[in-house]
Formats: structure tokens, C-alpha cells, sequence
């Protein structure tokens, strides 16, 4: 450590005084846990500078932290909160305190909590409790926030990368440091949330949190579906549990119920579509199959609705109609990828009826 004893005039009286200025800072000891120095040349806090005249104080008593204070006495000692604290303490802790002020009034928490763990070193027991808890504060709701965003777009990354545990992890802290008032950001940490909670990987679009788009891509369901997939293919199908068919019904229910639906007159039920619909209430109710079981039947009639794995033949429609142009529209309507009001509806139906057969 280096130390020279040089003359300063007080930014804000304009008074000059010799200071102990610290030029270079190293300590030879092993620091404390809580970074507090062992065996400094300094006492804690002497480092600040405190003018003899107007008790104003800074690490440079040349300058000032609140631009407000330059070259203004008469403004100093009007200031209340400063002049009780000039009353009411002394020495290190005095100057310490001065200065965690004038950073909290300039909203410069990094260093504002730096300073009151400062002032929590040469305190005991429950003063010194105060500081810390103070400090804690600070650092927790004001400098954490401050990387929020990061915190936010670091836990989707862990997310994509099937790192939910850790994602989980951050994303709660990511919580706790937001404020109640901060709709959209609880917002977009409930969507995140229950996204690591469905184990999803795929990239998602904050219009889907602050948006609700017209009628759902078909994709969207059948990522669903192969992940239902992927949670059985080591299962014999006739030992899967209902509580996994439970589980990703109410998961294709769910995301069906989250955006709003057009009505679109180019889907039809004619031929397929009808007898997918009628084969499941069969499968479901069927009780005469030893070596298959009927509920993944079922399932897979879903699936295949859901995928659009379908046809029209020309006997299933009715003669008033044009087969061609029933043809062409259901074409265009698989193609665009969505899924409108009347298909959602018959969708929602299926499953509900699958969710009763598995929940009685």
C-alpha cells in the first residue's frame, strides 16, 4: 500500500486541507470470506475523505458524487438526511455512511452495497446486522436487476440445451429479484417456466407470450405428439400407464386452448376424418384385445387426426357437392398448416372423451 499526505480542496466548500490519498491498495494476509481486509495499513474507512469544515465526504474530497453538491455550501448544510448523519455518527462510519448516501441517491446500487458491507465491518452484532441485511437488499432487488434480461436469456439457452434442472434454478432467482408490479417480465418467466416443466426444446417467439395469434400450428401439436413418443418407446405399449396418456392429453388440450380460432370453411370431416373420430370412441371402449391395448389405439386415431394423415374418396361426399373443389380445399387447408375453429373444436372433443374413458 502507498499513502502520501496531499493537499485537497473540498468540492463543496471550497476549503483546502491535507488528506491521506491512497495511491495503490494490496494487502499481504488472506482477505475474509466477506472480502474485509486483515491486515491493512488503513483503518476500515479511513481511505475517505471527510472536510474538516463542512463534513462533506468522498473518496475525493475534490469532487463530488451528486453533481448537485459542486461548489454549493448553503444546499450541504440544508440537506437534512446528511446533516443527521453528521449528528448522529462519528468517525469511519460517519464518512462511510455519507457516502452510501449520495450513491443511493444517484442510484449507483453496485456501489452503494459495496459501501454498506463496508460500514457493516467496523459495526457489531445488530448495527452490524442492519448493514449487511441492507446491503443484501440492495444487491438482490436493484443490482441483480439490473441483469434480469441476461438472467432470462441465459435460462432459455440452458432450456434449449436440456439443461432444466440449472434453467429451473436461474429462472427463480430470476423470479425473486422481480418486482409484482412487472407484469410483462412475470409473464414471460410463467411461459418460460412451463416450458422447462414440458422438458420443450424447440425455439420459442414472445408473441406467443404477448399475443394470442388466429389458430394454432398444426406443429405445435405434433411436437407433443413425438414427445409422447420418445417418453414410451422403451415401454412395451400394453404397459403404458394411463398416467402418461393423462399427462400428454391434458398437455394437447392445453395447447389447443391457448390461442384464439377462425372459423375456415375448406376443412371438411368427409371420409377419414370421420371414420378416425368414430375409431377411437371404438378403441376406447373396446375391452377384447389381449395383445394390443386399446388405448394406444386410440391414441394413435388421435395422432393421425392431429397429423392430418387423412383422404377424401368420392363416395364419402355428399352429391351436392363439387369433389374437386372439396379436394383442392382440403389440399390448401393442409398445406397452410394451421388448425381452424371447427377442427379444434372436434379435437377438443376427442381428447376430453379420452380423458373421461382414462379418469373414471
Amino acid at each position: 500500500m502507498k499513502i502520501i499526505e496531499k493537499e485537497y480542496k473540498c468540492a463543496v466548500c471550497g476549503e483546502v486541507n491535507k488528506y491521506n490519498a491512497v495511491l495503490s491498495y494490496s494487502t499481504r494476509n488472506y482477505l475474509d470470506f466477506d472480502m474485509r481486509p486483515t491486515d491493512s495499513m488503513l483503518s476500515i474507512g479511513e481511505e475517505i475523505m471527510e472536510c474538516p469544515n463542512c463534513h462533506y465526504a468522498n473518496y475525493n474530497i475534490d469532487t463530488t458524487i451528486e453533481q448537485r453538491f459542486s461548489n454549493n455550501l448553503e444546499l450541504w448544510n440544508k440537506t437534512s438526511e446528511f446533516q443527521e448523519i453528521i449528528s448522529n455518527y462519528s468517525g469511519s462510519l460517519r464518512k462511510i455512511l455519507l457516502v452510501a448516501h449520495q450513491y443511493e441517491n444517484n442510484q449507483d446500487y453496485r456501489n452503494l452495497y459495496k459501501t454498506l458491507i463496508k460500514a457493516s465491518w467496523i459495526c457489531e452484532d445488530e448495527e452490524a446486522n442492519k448493514f449487511r441485511n441492507l446491503a443484501c437488499e440492495v444487491f438482490l432487488y436493484k443490482v441483480l436487476n439490473v441483469y434480469r434480461d441476461e438472467f432470462l436469456q441465459i435460462t432459455d439457452l440452458l432450456r434449449m440445451n436440456k439443461e432444466f434442472e440449472m434453467a429451473n434454478e436461474l429462472l427463480k432467482i430470476t423470479r425473486d429479484i422481480t418486482e409484482e408490479t412487472d407484469q410483462n417480465v412475470l409473464q414471460i418467466i410463467n411461459a418460460e417456466e412451463k416450458l422447462i416443466n414440458e422438458n420443450d426444446v424447440s425455439r420459442h417467439n414472445l408473441s406467443e407470450v404477448f399475443e394470442r395469434s388466429k389458430n394454432l400450428n398444426r406443429i405445435d401439436l405434433i411436437d407433443i405428439i413425438h414427445r409422447f413418443h420418445k417418453d414410451t418407446n422403451d415401454m412395451n405399449e400394453i404397459d403404458i400407464p394411463d398416467n402418461i396418456f393423462i399427462k400428454y392429453l391434458k398437455l394437447l388440450k392445453e395447447k389447443l386452448l391457448s390461442k384464439d380460432y377462425e372459423s375456415d370453411k375448406r376443412f371438411v370431416t368427409y371420409c377419414r376424418r370421420d371414420f378416425l373420430r368414430n375409431e377411437m370412441t371404438e378403441m376406447l371402449n373396446q375391452t377384447d384385445l389381449p395383445t394390443k391395448n386399446p388405448k394406444m389405439m386410440a391414441f394413435y386415431d388421435l395422432e393421425d387426426y392431429i397429423k392430418n394423415d387423412t383422404w377424401i374418396s368420392k363416395g364419402s361426399i355428399p352429391n351436392s357437392e363439387n369433389f374437386e373443389d372439396i379436394i383442392r380445399d382440403n389440399d390448401e387447408y393442409k398445406n397452410d398448416g394451421k388448425i381452424c375453429l371447427e377442427e379444434k373444436n372436434i379435437l377438443i372433443e376427442m381428447i376430453d372423451e379420452f380423458l373421461d374413458c382414462l379418469e373414471k
